[in-house]
């Protein structure tokens, strides 16, 4: 869905010379470059983690709102069309993902994706627009949610139960430990692990690989 047009709409709305190595990156990474998402995440996660921390006010949790955040921010870049600086979009993730994490750990309110079977609640907490999404961008969404579906069955068995939990539920580590039986460590190494294929996973690109199934399951 990456049309001609829609990659110059994002060269004019990043006009400032600050972004041009953003902008060279995003539309990389649109195309299915895990080597340049992998630099925009270098390249901004000191920022977005300084601001996440000073919401959760707890390294672990800053950490775990931070790889959330990037993936995410990674699985919603085609709904980013540059109307904002990059840095503010992500951060705008962050600081969401981190007031999600202060909810479930003081409130733990009831949310409609924790009664739901599937992943459609977690599709829609990746759901990050950059504006208010036009048809081709909720079509994007939907064939990626599918996607997010086929990659975790391609997970092995222990990182997709842990990916399951984590999206389904929004268990925090030790919960997800806990559920498992399993040490802290061992969840963190798995979510790590499921974390990094989801974003090698050639299902996730952010060209080709998602869109071309329109033919197939339209």
């Amino acid at each position: 869905m990456n049309s001609p047009e829609r990659c110059s709409a994002i060269s004019s709305n990043m006009g400032y010379e600050a972004m041009s190595r953003d902008e060279e990156l995003i539309l990389a990474a649109r195309r299915g470059s895990h080597a340049a998402f992998a630099e925009l995440q270098r390249t901004h996660s000191h920022r977005v983690y300084q601001r996440i921390l000073s919401i959760t006010r707890n390294r672990e949790d800053a950490e775990d709102a931070l790889q959330d955040t990037f993936l995410k921010a990674y699985l919603a870049l085609p709904s980013f069309e540059g109307r904002s600086k990059l840095s503010s979009w992500l951060t705008r993730i962050g600081i969401n993902t981190a007031l999600m994490i202060l909810r479930r750990r003081h409130c733990r309110p009831e949310m409609s994706f924790e009664q739901q079977q599937d992943f459609e609640g977690a599709c829609a907490h990746l759901e990050i627009p950059d504006g208010a999404p036009n048809p081709e961008q909720l079509y994007d969404q939907q064939q990626r949610c599918h996607a997010i579906r086929r990659a975790l069955q391609r997970l092995d068995p222990k990182s997709r139960a842990v990916m399951d939990i984590r999206l389904s539920e929004e268990h925090s580590t030790k919960e997800i430990a806990q559920d498992l039986g399993v040490s802290v460590a061992s969840v963190k190494s798995r979510l790590h692990r499921a974390r990094k294929r989801l974003l090698q996973s050639p299902a996730l690109g952010t060209g080709g690989p998602v869109n071309s199934t329109r033919k197939t399951e339209q």
